[in-house]
């Protein structure tokens, strides 16, 4: 019983050790975002003080062979949403200090989970530019 109890804490101390690391779980997939749509967006909880907007772009992988082999082909590469650090509304003064504005091209990824269970998204896209670099 002892054994079993070892062996278990084990696995589990394996699954931690991996599960935030990106790189282990999701495969990525370089290209371009290509910024399709800026509009305000319908979130607006301090009307007439802070304005938000919503970002959206068409991912492009580099390799045109790319979205044959993906693991999750029902997640689509256009209209999606630009988070940044898992934000999706974006300040007005922020896009605009950026410079982001439709027809605009800037390096992105698609991470695709490699597999397995949890409450982790199967698909995400990154645009490295706007994230927010952690020491």
């Amino acid at each position: 019983m002892r054994s079993a109890i070892l062996v278990v804490l084990a696995a589990l101390s394996a699954c931690c050790l991996t599960s935030g690391n990106r790189e282990s779980n999701y495969e990525a997939v370089e290209g371009t975002a290509l910024i399709t749509e800026v509009r305000k967006s319908d979130y607006d909880p301090l009307p007439g003080k802070v304005t938000f907007m919503d970002v959206y772009f068409d991912f492009i992988p580099s390799d045109p062979a790319a979205p044959a082999r993906y693991r999750h082909p029902r997640f689509r590469d256009t209209h999606v949403r630009l988070f940044v650090n898992s934000r999706g509304n974006l300040l007005q003064g922020w896009v605009d200090g950026k410079g982001i504005r439709k027809g605009k091209r800037y390096p992105a990824r698609r991470y695709e989970k490699k597999g397995g269970y949890g409450s982790s998204p199967p698909v995400f896209f990154e645009v490295p530019e706007f994230q927010t670099k952690k020491p």
